[in-house]
């Protein structure tokens, strides 16, 4: 599979072979190269210097390797340019009034003069009817092309491994959250008798509650997620937050309640959010779509127990809210 070093090593082979055909051409076949053949053959020269500089001193290969693509780019520019003259598409006053030495003595004084001028639009050499500059373009962009297809398979890369992560802080998060929700409602109902009207309430809520938590427990499995380290924390920290509440009387534990599924609606949000916005795991975001409204549903019934009639109740659930906030960034990490 390509990468970027197999692809730095085939383009720095390629201008090797590249300079010494043409330099045979030159000086072995007589075929004297016009002014932008010997400009195309400048990037090459410069990538043979880069690639020798990146074969003993490697540090520098992101470099190296950002100087490549630019000089292919000048490389496409060049042909592409030399090779709208020769079909005489465009001209190029540089050389389009040449003349060639008719003795070896003309030849002798033009080269040390160094005023030999080659028609740029007349390509004595083809193969297969195409000129040689035509090839070269169509190397340079191969070769751009495949610059920018593994540039682009980097970015995917990157991308997934954004995507995994996310996925694994959800998971993360979300499992210990529910798992502390379930606590939480436990250490309500151990003061609370769920015979009572009241009570039949909170059980439901935490029967619904024990369903987002086997979903979250399957969840982590599958997906291959580490739990929280302070997973342990958590489940004690909820016991006693909803048993402490519920010591308060029916309208703090229901405060309480509303503290909580205020935070995690908003985080169940956020998180629908940024799923539907990167478009991955569409399972994910039904669950946590639908979760999100049996929490909301959690915080209504609050409300309608008069919550916000609690001794405090301000004060309470920011306490509350805080605590909720500071266990969710650190599950995100640990």
């Amino acid at each position: 599979m390509l990468n970027s070093k197999i692809i730095f090593n085939l383009i720095f082979i390629f201008s090797i072979f590249s300079i010494s055909f043409a330099l045979y051409l030159e000086f072995f076949l007589g075929y004297m190269p016009c002014k932008l053949c010997t400009y195309q053959r400048i990037p090459y020269y410069l990538i043979i210097l880069i690639g020798f500089f990146n074969i003993f001193i490697s540090k520098y290969f992101k470099y190296s390797y950002l100087l490549l693509t630019i000089l292919i780019f000048i490389e496409i520019i060049i042909s592409g340019y030399h090779s709208l003259v020769t079909f005489e598409i465009i001209k190029y006053s540089g050389c389009e009034s040449a003349t060639l030495p008719s003795d070896i003595t003309q030849l002798k004084e033009a080269l040390l003069n160094n005023n030999l001028i080659v028609d740029c639009s007349n390509a004595n050499l083809k193969y297969f009817g195409i000129p040689l500059s035509v090839y070269n373009f169509l190397f340079s962009n191969i070769f751009m092309l495949i610059i920018i297809f593994d540039a682009y398979k980097k970015k995917s890369k990157k991308l997934n491994n954004q995507d995994k992560k996310l996925i694994e802080e959800i998971i993360r998060v979300d499992h210990a959250g529910e798992h502390g929700a379930t606590q939480i409602y436990r250490g309500q109902l151990a003061i609370f008798n769920k015979n009572t009207s009241f009570g039949k309430e909170i059980k439901e809520m935490a029967d619904q509650e024990e369903v987002h938590k086997s979903k979250f427990d399957e969840l982590i499995v599958k997906e291959n997620v580490k739990p929280t380290i302070m997973f342990p924390l958590w489940n004690v920290a909820g016991f006693a937050l909803g048993f402490g509440t519920a010591l308060l009387g029916k309208k703090a534990a229901m405060a309480c309640t509303v503290a909580v599924e205020e935070v995690i609606g908003q985080h169940y949000e956020e998180q629908a959010e940024e799923l539907s916005k990167r478009k991955i795991k569409p399972d994910l975001l039904k669950t946590v779509k639908k979760f999100r409204e049996d929490e909301l549903e959690h915080h209504d019934t609050g409300v309608d127990h008069q919550a916000e009639m609690t001794t405090g109740y301000v004060i309470l659930t920011k306490t509350i809210k805080q605590l909720c906030y500071t266990a969710i960034k650190i599950s995100k990490k640990y």
